[in-house]
């Protein structure tokens, strides 16, 4: 399956617009920066960009023809994919508008072959795709300046994302190269519909014991659910939907297939009475059953 890669050019507070690009950007010019940026269009074979990216782009690199820069010929020629419900027609050679159905249009071409697909600037589009988790890579080439206005690439109210940093590369003039890509947690949580999270909030809410619980959870998948119960989180990865709280019993303290499992059998033996409580280790809580009511034992 081919990989997204996104790399993008922040200021240190996050910066990313056009309109100021020569107060944040084009000071820090240097070869090992155009580099990254050169090694980034020619490991990848397609172009995908969001509207505002590809109407900033295309007139200026069209127009060149004699390889400006080591990349304007691999730009010009390579497939692009631009992704608008406003564009009627994107007259950059090798274009393809997506104007529905972005994420399975985006997914099917992940599933082609080829070399990666790249994206640069784009930053709605950016949101979504890294919401949908379709981003293998986000690189960030961080500049050492502060500018203290104008648009930032990750706006309140984004998606939250775990990223886990795979290189950190120190450049010419202060220039950082960071290289994130999803975290083995991010990668690992289920991504609900709203539909199975009202679901299960509704099979959650009719339990009456822990074990009845316990088990409405492990039916979903809850290797993936409880470790967002755990760190507290008021969001799904994946969706986007938010929920006010999560449940306040969380049954599995520790993730992992047989501790759930352990866990379960410690249940059915305390419900049938032949456990007056349940003592984990390692900080596992004390849960005690009685009378057809969960209580947490101190």
């Amino acid at each position: 399956m081919r990989k997204i890669i996104v790399l993008e050019r922040i200021t240190l507070d996050g910066i990313f617009e056009a309109a100021s690009m020569s107060e944040w950007d084009f000071p820090y010019h240097s070869e090992e920066r155009m580099a990254v940026i050169a090694e980034g269009i020619h490991s990848s074979d397609a172009y995908l960009l969001g509207r505002t990216t590809f109407e900033m782009l295309a007139p200026g690199w069209s127009a060149l023809k004699k390889n400006e820069m080591g990349v304007a010929d691999k730009l010009n020629s390579m497939a692009k994919y631009v992704v608008s419900s406003s564009l009627e027609k994107a007259e950059w050679n090798n274009s393809t508008l997506i104007n529905a159905n972005v994420l399975e249009g985006v997914s099917q071409l992940k599933r082609q072959p080829g070399q990666n697909i790249l994206v640069h600037g784009s930053a709605q589009l950016v949101q979504t795709l890294l919401a949908a988790n379709l981003v293998d890579e986000l690189q960030l080439l961080v500049h050492p300046i502060v500018l203290g206005r104008g648009s930032r690439f990750f706006k309140d109210g984004a998606q939250s994302l775990r990223l886990e940093l795979v290189e950190s590369r120190a450049l010419e003039l202060g220039v950082m190269l960071l290289r994130y890509q999803p975290s083995k947690v991010q990668l690992e949580l289920i991504r609900f519909t709203l539909e199975q999270i009202n679901d299960l909030h509704t099979r959650l809410g009719r339990a009456e014991t822990l074990l009845e619980y316990a088990r409405a959870l492990n039916a979903i998948g809850v290797e993936k659910y409880d470790s967002y119960v755990t760190d507290g989180h008021s969001e799904f990865f994946g969706t986007g939907h938010k929920v006010s709280s999560p449940p306040a019993h969380n049954p599995f303290p520790i993730a992992g297939k047989s501790n759930r499992e352990d866990f379960l059998r410690y249940l059915e033996l305390s419900e049938q009475g032949k456990l007056s409580y349940v003592e984990m280790s390692r900080g596992w809580q004390r849960v005690a059953s009685r009378n057809g009511r969960w209580i947490r034992a101190n």
